[in-house]
């Protein structure tokens, strides 16, 4: 009986495991049957190992800047952590309560300096920001509120017109009287 020597190899991506044999030849994936495979599909080496680390900053698909921060309470599934929300941990000398957010005053995700970053002690008030600045950008008045329906920035007092919109009333009852007989010519 011939003894068959089968050749060993690691893997080449870098976590130093035993690579498979290949089943059947594949030109494109670059197999040769009875060989071990190059590289396996879903089988990365980890951390600093890995041909594509860099340094545990990523930016996620929202444009948020995110670190590996291993063990912190608002770590995603990933150990990966928003940097804003890292600096002003760190301004602030400790963790920030689950309900805190961080506000970019500039709005732009990815711009994480001290002076740009104002923390929020609740979504609430992180709306407030943004519909004042939305405020302020179309109208120059940060304290000016939108109508729903006439589609203007105004100082006027607004009553409620649906669940988180807002109409002068005489706009109310413009379109509700509008709708009135809508209804009555479609029955």
């Amino acid at each position: 009986m011939e003894l068959l020597l089968v050749p060993m190899k690691l893997c080449e991506c870098g976590c130093g495991q035993p690579a498979p044999l290949a089943k059947e030849t594949n030109a494109r994936r670059n197999h040769v049957k009875g060989q071990p495979t190059r590289f396996i599909v879903g089988h990365w080496a980890k951390g600093t190992k890995n041909s594509q680390w860099v340094g545990g900053r990523i930016i996620d698909s929202h444009g948020y800047i995110k670190i590996l921060t291993v063990g912190h309470p608002r770590a995603d599934a990933t150990n990966y952590v928003k940097e804003h929300i890292l600096i002003a941990e760190h301004a602030l000398g400790r963790p920030l309560p689950p309900q805190v957010e961080v506000h970019h005053v500039n709005e732009q995700r990815a711009d994480n300096a001290n002076g740009n970053l104002v923390i929020c002690e609740d979504r609430a008030y992180h709306r407030l920001l943004h519909k004042r600045t939305r405020s302020y950008r179309t109208c120059g008045d940060a304290s000016a509120s939108y109508c729903k329906i006439c589609k203007q920035f105004t100082q006027d007092i607004l009553v409620k017109c649906g669940s988180r919109s807002f109409a002068h009333r005489t706009c109310k009852n413009k379109d509700a009287l509008r709708r009135y007989h809508l209804r009555k010519e479609s029955a």
